[in-house]
């Protein structure tokens, strides 16, 4: 018969990672992609350490042990949301004026 693993509960696996328990909660409801991975027994959320720890060293950013090199970003445009600056109406109102 295997050995069972230790399930580590919310409260010790956000001292683990640093986290308040507030965080560990509302990124495992609001954005699951972004937490570690968990299991739920009833009403009850436990994580295993180590899928936890495989789930930590996929988050690894510019790390030694990334081979592949960061991919090169696209320059956008610059977009902005809500009301035009006042560069942008001067610009406007100048080419209206035309």
């Amino acid at each position: 018969m295997e050995k069972m693993a230790i399930l580590l509960k919310e409260e010790e696996i956000a001292k683990w990672l640093g986290l308040s328990l507030a965080t560990i909660r509302r990124t495992r409801t609001a954005n699951p992609s972004r937490h570690p991975p968990y299991k739920k027994l009833g009403s009850a959320v436990r994580y295993d350490p180590v899928e936890v720890q495989k789930w930590l060293d996929s988050k690894t950013v510019n790390g030694l042990d990334d081979p592949s090199p960061p991919a090169k970003a696209e320059p956008t445009k610059q977009t902005h949301r809500g009301a035009p600056t006042k560069a942008e109406r001067v610009t406007k109102a100048k080419n209206a004026e035309k």
